[in-house]
Formats: C-alpha cells, structure tokens, sequence
C-alpha cells in the first residue's frame, strides 16, 4: 500500500484497521515512529521491510498475528526467514519496543538483536517463551509484568548488557525455567516487588551470571535447580529463606567468592556438591548433613562441596570453613567432620541431635564447641567425639586448641567425662542436662569459667552434692562461676575453693546452708537471688577477699 514511500515521515493508523498486508510499508525509509493500534491482529511478512530509519514501534503483539506460532518473532515483519535472522533484517536503527496487548512473547522473538535497548511489556503478558530475547545484548534492564507467570527456557539467555531484571509479581506463582537467564554476565540485580509470590528456578536459570550479587529472589523462592546460580562468582553472602524445600546439585557450584551461607532448617532436599568450589567460604549454616534429614549415606561434611566420601573431606571441603551451624540433624555420623582442619567453630543447635563416635576426627583447630547430650545416647568421655571411647586418651584425640564448650539437651555428662582437657577455658552446661558425673573435670587445669545446671553432680545426688565433686581438685585458674539451677547451695558446697574470685546464684536457690562459701578466700563478689528464703551459720565463713555481696531484703 505505502511501499517505496521514500519521503514518508509520519503515519497516523485509525483505530478498528485489522489487517496490515506483505511489504505494506518496505521501502519507507523515512519513518522513525510507529504505533500500530490494538484492533490489528495480522501483520504480514516484510510489511516493514527496509525501514532503516525506524527508532520505535509500538506494537499489539510480535510477529504476524497474536498467537503463538512459528512466525511470531519480531523479524518476521521485516522479512527474516526465521527468528534467528532477526539482527539481519530489523534495522540497526530500531532500539524501542512497546508490546501492548498479548499474552505471550513466542518464541524467538527479540532473538539475537544486538541494538535493541527498551523493551516495555505490558500488564496482561503471562508467558515469556523459549529464546525470546536470547542474545538480545542491547538491553539493560527488563520489567517483568505482575501477571506473568512462566519465564521459560533460555528466555534470556546470552543478554550479555542486562543488569537490572525487575519482577513485578503479582500472581501466586512464577517459573524462571532452565538456561532462562544463564550467562547474562553483566547482570547485577533481580529485584522482586511482591512478597507473596512462590518463585522455581530450573536447571542452569542463572548460571555464569558472574556480576550477580543481589540476590532477594532467594526469599521468595521454593525450588532451586540444579547448578541455578553456577558461576555467579560475585555472590558473597546467601541466605536460603525457610520458604525453600528443594535445592539442586551444584545449585551454587563455583560461587568462588561465597564467604557466608545459611540454609534454613525447612529445606527437605540438598544437593550434592552444591557449594562445590566455594573456596573462600568460612561461616555455613546448615540443618543436617547429607541430602535430607534421614540420609544415612552422605553424612558427611564434603557432600556438600563435591566430596565422595568423608575420606575426601580434606580435598573437598574448603580450608577458609572456620564455622558450622548445624540447626536440626538428627544424626552427626562417624567421620562426619573428619580432617575438616580448618574449622574453629561447630555448633549443634538442636538438643535431640545423636553425635556418633568420632564425628569430629581429626578437627585439630577447633577452639568453641556447642553440641548436644540426649538421653537417648550414652557418650563415655568427651573425646569420644573425637574417636575415643577413653576419658584417659582425652589429651591424645581431643585437639589441645579446644577453649570453649557449651552442653545443652537432657543427658547424662559421665564420669571423667573431660578428663585432663588441658586447654579448656570457659565449659557452659545448660540447665536441662540430667546429670554431670563425678570428677568429670579433674585435671581440666586451664578452666576459667564453667556454668553449672546445679551444684553437685546432680538435683537428687545426696552424697556427691558439692562443687569439688566436679574436680577432685579445683584448678587454680577457675576465677567464675554461674549456677543456673536448683534449690539449694548444699554444706560446704564450694568449701576451700580458694582461687574462685565471683559466684552468681540461679534465682530458683532458695536457701544456703552452712559453710557453702567457707574459706573461698579469694572471692570478690557474689550475686545471691531476692527468693533467698534461709541462709544458715557460717555460709560466709572466712572470705578476706570478698568486696561486694547483695543480700535480698
């Protein structure tokens, strides 16, 4: 119709035309804008063909008609043969289009346009198909509309100048398929508007992604794909949301720059080496070892970082790990940490956590532990966790850069049980262990601070009911000590206990008997409760040093 309109500038199409034909306007060299109203629903081939001059479209759909099918791709119009022609033939000129009234952008459709910088999608658009903008390396920011839903398979894949990916979000549910944003390498930020929204991401859907770093998408998302988020080596912190239950294989392989991971204690299923290379990373939090919560098979440390077995924690599990938090685990199996000898700091949060023999091999700088006692294992000494069943081969497994230990859940701590650990300092045993044996710190001759659930070795325990029953012979380094239970300090319950500079007393202590505190000549300062009831002859029997002590009315 218009066809070698050489001169042509402006055009004005009325509202109601539905049909614009083959090469209607080839050759219309003039034209930089056009807006093609919503009522058209067929463009034929090349109806645009040769307009060199064109700077910005409006358009109700791309390619020939709004449906999806081999000819909607944005070439087609210009005359491509296919979709991946469409930089031969939209003219270099092109860099805006506005996409105003479909459902879905096909196939192909932006594919391999180099000079192409905006992209408006409007509200309505529920489906982005495989290969839309692949290659499209002009653009730098994409706004996803709220009520898309499916992002699919390479949909972005190779957008080497996208930076900024917005999505708007406001449907229940979002697929981000495989290979959907995958080498996008200047990609920086995935912003997500809704906080309602149920995110998966596919296989590969950010992988080689290497200037991500903003990573909120991760709040909103269920599943993760494996090697999703490959090769994103700008990523330094991750923090899975308890929203995730599934994480893939290698879901975050070659992070080369993570230095802190939590994974919420929700994720049912993790993958296998999925933060394999992660070579600076030195604080993980983690709810088990292995692929779930039962895994009797990939216990161990390495699985996490590619490793086959635990014999190849020292090759896998990178030397920068100082810290583990492990939050739900029922089990922590033998071997599970063996020669992990960079790790500094384990702790196991949940009080029901079984610790098998020699979990912790080999862990030789390790300085703070918090691990669990449940009553439904017997532990025979400390260094059992450290390959031992003998408190006497203690100072031969356990490692002498261990200062710190805290004790939480419902068992029994055994006899001798720390015997002769030579380096700790501070010991903390929460208030719900049943029973802290006999002598269980004897030769403990570095201790400064312990923390006791009761004086004694138990509530009931008449005849073992003082606080040298701990010791045999308290070290002269024990400046402090906390009771954080009971009812009573029992006669001569820290009687001769000559280097203890400050006492606190459980606000559950009701009375102090006789000679409790007798020749605790170095004491300074003790904290004694307001539901102190009695306080007995000579509690306070021979304390020269003693400075400050707060007496209930």
């Amino acid at each position: 119709a218009f066809s070698h309109c050489l001169n042509l500038e402006n055009i004005n199409l009325p509202s109601g035309l539905e049909i614009i034909d083959v090469h209607a306007f080839e050759y219309c060299t003039s034209i930089t804008n056009i807006t093609i109203p919503s009522d058209v629903n067929f463009i034929g081939e090349g109806a645009f063909s040769h307009c060199n001059k064109l700077k910005s479209m409006s358009i109700p759909f791309v390619g020939c008609e709004n449906t999806n099918n081999e000819f909607s791709y944005l070439g087609y119009i210009f005359g491509a043969p296919s979709s991946k022609d469409n930089n031969t033939y939209v003219p270099n000129s092109l860099e805006e289009i506005y996409v105003t009234n479909t459902l879905f952008i096909s196939k192909g459709a932006f594919e391999r346009l180099k000079n192409l910088k905006l992209v408006y999608l409007s509200e309505g658009l529920m489906e982005i198909s495989d290969n839309a903008f692949y290659k499209t390396t002009g653009i730098k920011t994409i706004i996803i509309p709220s009520t898309v839903t499916k992002i699919n398979d390479s949909a972005f894949k190779e957008s080497t100048n996208l930076t900024n990916v917005i999505l708007k979000c406001d449907q229940l549910s979002l697929e981000i398929k495989d290979s959907a944003f995958m080498d996008c390498n200047m990609l920086t930020n995935i912003d997500v508007l809704s906080a309602d929204i149920d995110i998966t991401i596919g296989k590969n859907a950010f992988n080689g992604c290497i200037n991500l770093s903003n990573l909120d998408i991760l709040n909103h998302t269920s599943y993760i794909g494996e090697s999703a988020f490959s090769n994103c080596t700008s990523i330094k912190e991750i923090n899975i949301s308890p929203k995730t239950i599934y994480i893939g294989d290698y879901a975050f392989g070659n992070c080369s720059n993570l230095t802190s991971v939590y994974i919420s204690e929700k994720v049912e299923h993790i993958g296998f080496g999925v933060l394999k290379n992660a070579t600076k990373l030195s604080k993980l939090t983690i709810p088990y070892l292995g692929q779930t919560i039962d895994d009797d098979i990939n216990f161990f440390l390495g699985y996490f970082f590619g490793g086959a077995s635990a014999e190849e924690n020292s090759i896998y599990v990178p030397n920068t790990l100082e810290k583990i938090t492990i939050t739900s685990s029922k089990v922590i199996g033998s071997n599970a940490f063996l020669d992990c000898v960079s790790l500094k700091e384990i702790q196991v949060e949940s009080e029901n956590t079984i610790i098998k023999q020699g979990a912790f091999t080999n862990c030789t700088s390790l300085t703070n532990m918090h691990i669990s006692f449940t009553k439904e294992y017997t532990y025979p000494c400390f260094g059992y966790f450290f390959g031992t069943s003998s408190y006497l081969e203690n100072n031969i497994y356990v490692p002498n850069t261990l200062k710190e230990v805290l004790i939480s859940g419902d068992g029994d701590i055994c006899d001798y049980a720390f015997y002769n650990i030579n380096s700790l300092e501070t010991v903390i045993i929460f208030s719900k262990i049943n029973y802290v044996g006999l002598n269980s710190f004897k030769g403990c001759n570095t201790l400064k601070s312990i923390t006791i659930p009761y004086i004694g070795t138990s509530l009931d325990n008449k005849n073992n009911n003082t606080f040298t029953d701990l010791f045999e012979n308290v070290p002269n380094t024990l400046t402090s000590v906390i009771v954080l239970g009971g009812e009573k300090a029992p006669k001569y319950a820290f009687n001769n206990c000559s280097y203890i500079k400050s006492i606190y007393l459980a606000s559950s202590i009701k009375k102090i008997e006789s000679y409790a505190f007798s020749n605790c000549t170095s004491l300074e300062n003790i904290n004694i409760n307001n539901n102190i009831e009695i306080i007995e002859s000579y509690a306070f029997n021979n304390l020269p040093s003693l400075k400050t002590i707060i007496i209930p009315h």
